[in-house]
């Protein structure tokens, strides 16, 4: 370093090195202690300070941005990334599980889940096309009556089922027992013309019809009753068509969807509720099939 000095016997000016302790900084010319700053070191000085001030502040700036871009990174993911619930979580394991329904009483009532409760009605055929002009028009108005039953507290639904059926089944249906008097020729002769016919039509197909109706209510003991009313004015309603109606047990119910679940089975279905209270299983283990396959689903 060089400080300029003034000789006091000729009154000329010389650089004169000074050593580097002289100073506080290297860049500012600080004077010997004792001695006044002079303009141009108190300018050296304020520019050094300013950017020393100005370097702080961009860096408390850069801070508070990376702070702020932390914490909105950290709130995004959180939104994407939602704490999800136990139901949410709990995966079907089994096929008994994918079934979705808790409980089936013996009355036909069944609890789907915590709230809703279900019955189901099957009903037979009505000939529609072979009656009158007239008829027609009163059954369609009957079946919109009907329909128009359901309002928005109860959810209904109508299914119709093809299955094939055991040929031990078909032949109890149509089995005319003898009665041992003079008829009895023309029975047996009548109970022919049905096999042959089966034989012969359906391909061994059984159409059924069911309506399923369900309600929302807080407890078994609250939902019975909304469900037994709601079943009495559907078998009017069917009996005004001039449609036979019945409601399902739990064990008929159970057998729809063994049906359903197990379209290939060929052994008749085997339940009753004593079995289920011996063995300790659930209605579930006797109608599901041995696996659900859901990947070609739509």
């Amino acid at each position: 370093m060089f400080r300029r000095k003034r000789s006091a016997d000729t009154g000329m000016t010389t650089n004169v090195e000074m050593p580097d302790s002289a100073y506080e900084t290297d860049f500012v010319d600080t004077p010997p202690a004792g001695k006044p700053m002079s303009r141009r070191e108190r300018r050296a000085a304020e520019k050094a300070a300013k950017r020393e001030a100005m370097e702080a502040a961009k860096c408390q700036s850069a801070r508070r941005k990376a702070a702020a871009k932390h914490k909105a990174t950290a709130k995004k993911k959180g939104l994407k990334k939602k704490p999800q619930s136990k139901e949410q979580n709990k995966r079907a394991i089994s096929a008994q599980a994918t079934i979705p329904y808790r409980e089936m009483g013996k009355d036909g009532i069944c609890r789907v889940h915590d709230r809703l409760y279900s019955k189901t009605i099957r009903y037979l055929d009505l000939n529609y096309q072979l009656a009158q002009p007239d008829d027609k028009a009163d059954i369609f108005d009957g079946w919109s009556e009907f329909l128009n039953y359901f309002d928005y507290t109860i959810h209904a639904q109508l299914t119709f089922s093809n299955r094939h059926s055991i040929a031990a089944e078909l032949e109890n249906l149509i089995k005319v027992r003898p009665r041992n008097d003079r008829f009895s020729d023309l029975m047996e002769e009548y109970a022919d013309m049905l096999r042959e016919q089966l034989q012969k039509g359906n391909n061994g197909l059984i159409r059924t019809k069911y309506i399923t109706y369900s309600i929302e209510a807080d407890n078994f003991r609250e939902a019975k009753p909304k469900l037994e009313r709601i079943e009495a004015d559907i078998l009017t309603n069917f009996k005004v068509l001039g449609v036979v109606a019945y409601p399902l047990t739990g064990a008929e119910r159970l057998k729809q969807m063994y049906e359903f679940f197990n379209p290939d089975a060929k052994a008749p279905f085997e339940f009753s509720y004593d079995l289920v209270l011996k063995s300790g299983m659930s209605t579930k283990d006797y109608i599901a099939p041995t696996s659900f396959n859901f990947k070609n689903r739509r």
